[in-house]
């Protein structure tokens, strides 16, 4: 925890503000090394073509074009220089140290030529720095050029070759190129020089503020620190030396008077904390036995009520309709219609019974055995929607359905799905007046858009979504996050357990999925069911 007391938050806030200053001082120092040493070498470069502009004005004038070329030429060789070109006011190259550009024409909007160009001003009139320009050559190397413009004096109007200075004021531009190779290792040096300056300087600094932050910071807070410690633990003696000066010194001297303090007032409490001490241990235990009586007394009565009312309301008239349903069916043809609805009545009075067990299991927290199967979305709720069929007509509900093409099969257990769709379709007619709209659609969704609202961990992939709402009453804000309570329900006594929900959502986890509801607390109520879609292992591996 070192990066968390007050002596490293110093240093680090101190380290912090020193690299930031010296980064300032070395950048500042860089640039403007940086700077001067350009200034010099364009004036250099500057210097070096107003001195071929002298040497070659005599040949110029003498019409002497050898004695041009050879200066122009000498000079180029000379290493570190680029290129030297003299052309006319049009453009043309006269002389270069570079024979084969000697007779072309200069491309005006090279990046070599460009500043000038762009100045919009005429020649003779343009500073240095607009007369100078760096670029990169063919090779990737940094070129400076500088121009120097060759005007036409009086001494050259004389000459048959040339107009009068007031028809034609510039004869041409003298172009020096060097090469930036040398300056740019010089600042190079220059900059690694003042990076190693002010890592020294950085780390003295850092050494300097250690040793200062440790004497003054570190060293008074921790003898605080333990000091506190072994009050803590009851030791009343600890004194810290007050001999520290300015805030700490002050701490100091305020903690000795505290812990003065403390211990006096430790001394009075222990007469009537041992008073207590014997009659809060006998009411402690008193609330303690108590408490737990009334968690097991609920405990007891939860599960009493649920074995025994399903028990007794259901098993006994469940059996009798099996049985029945077994002789009368014994009375008809194979064939016959009346056969085939009684075995649809033992079928459902089967699926009551696996019903019946697995609500016995929720109430006794046991795991419920479940028969995993690839289904379709759609046969899954159209059985359920048949069984719900009569309720739906009964109760003159109208029900709408909307059903993607194409939706992925899901990996669930039949039985059980077909058993929450039927507890969410019921709720949903008890819930709404005659003539009321059950609306159903299906979907697929993406898991990442509910990752918020409660899915099991899962592989991630598509969800199967499946959304029901009726036009009923609604459910009221403050009551939503009790719907799936286990005993909670909002209908008069007799007429519900307060399980249906809670099993519902128990099945759909165990399927790898989640149940939502909203409502506007008014007119409507939606439960979205999301199921994982194809062979989701979660899903589909058996309790």
């Amino acid at each position: 925890m070192v990066h968390k007391t007050l002596g490293a938050r110093v240093a680090l806030l101190s380290g912090l503000l020193v690299t930031l200053g010296l980064a300032a001082l070395s950048v500042t120092l860089v640039s403007g090394h940086r700077s001067q040493v350009v200034d010099e070498v364009v004036h250099a470069s500057d210097n070096v073509a107003q001195m071929i502009r002298l040497s070659i004005t005599h040949d110029m004038l003498g019409d002497a074009p050898d004695g041009v070329r050879q200066v122009i030429e000498a000079v180029g060789s000379h290493p570190g220089v680029e290129r030297i070109r003299l052309f006319n006011k049009e453009g043309k190259i006269s002389y270069s140290s570079r024979p084969d550009e000697s007779g072309s024409m200069v491309d005006k909007k090279a990046e070599a030529c460009f500043q000038c160009h762009e100045a919009n001003k005429p020649l003779r009139h343009l500073s240095i720095d607009d007369r100078s320009r760096i670029y990169e050559n063919a090779a990737g190397e940094k070129i400076l050029a500088t121009i120097s413009v060759i005007p036409n004096e009086e001494r050259c109007a004389q000459e048959d070759c040339h107009e009068s200075t007031s028809k034609q004021s510039v004869l041409g531009v003298l172009d020096v190129s060097v090469s930036m190779e040398p300056t740019e290792r010089r600042l190079l040096a220059a900059t690694q020089w003042a990076v190693a300056l002010s890592l020294g300087t950085l780390i003295l600094t850092s050494l300097g503020l250690f040793f200062v932050i440790r004497a003054t910071v570190n060293r008074p807070v921790w003898s605080l620190i333990n000091a506190t410690r072994q009050v803590a633990s009851g030791d009343f003696s600890q004194k810290v030396s007050p001999t520290v000066a300015a805030e700490i010194g002050i701490l100091a001297r305020s903690f000795n008077k505290m812990v003065e303090n403390i211990h006096t007032s430790r001394t009075e409490q222990q007469e009537w904390i041992g008073a207590l001490k014997d009659e809060l241990g006998k009411k402690s235990k008193e609330v303690r036995t108590a408490q737990f009586q009334a968690m097991q007394a609920e405990k007891l009565s939860a599960v009493g009520l649920v074995a025994a009312g399903v028990a007794h309301e259901l098993n006994s008239p469940l059996m009798a309709i099996i049985t029945f349903a077994h002789l009368v069916q014994r009375n008809f043809d194979l064939d016959s219609q009346e056969h085939h609805d009684l075995g649809m009545i033992l079928t459902e009075a089967n699926r009551c019974a696996v019903i019946i067990r697995n609500l016995l299991d929720f109430s006794r927290e046991q795991k419920v055995d479940q028969h995993f199967q690839t289904c379709s979305p759609t046969e899954i709720l159209d059985h359920a929607m048949k069984l719900v069929g009569p309720q739906l007509r009964k109760h003159d509900v109208e029900e709408e359905s909307l059903i993607d093409e194409g939706l992925p099969n899901v990996k669930a257990d039949p039985a059980q799905m077909t058993q929450v769709f039927l507890n969410l379709m019921l709720n949903a007619i008890q819930a709404m007046e005659p003539g009321g709209k059950l609306s159903v659609r299906v979907d697929e969704v993406e898991r990442e858009a509910f990752v918020k609202h409660g899915l099991p961990p899962g592989n991630g992939g598509s969800l199967v979504r499946f959304r029901l709402r009726d036009t009923g009453h609604g459910i009221p804000q403050e009551e939503i996050g009790r719907v799936f309570e286990p005993f909670y329900t909002t209908k008069p006594a007799g007429q519900g357990s307060g399980l249906g929900l809670s099993v519902s959502l128990g099945i759909v986890s165990r399927h790898g999925g989640t149940i939502i509801v909203d409502s506007d607390s008014q007119t409507w109520t939606e439960f979205t069911l999301l199921l994982p879609a194809g062979s989701d292992e979660d899903a589909g591996t058996e309790d």
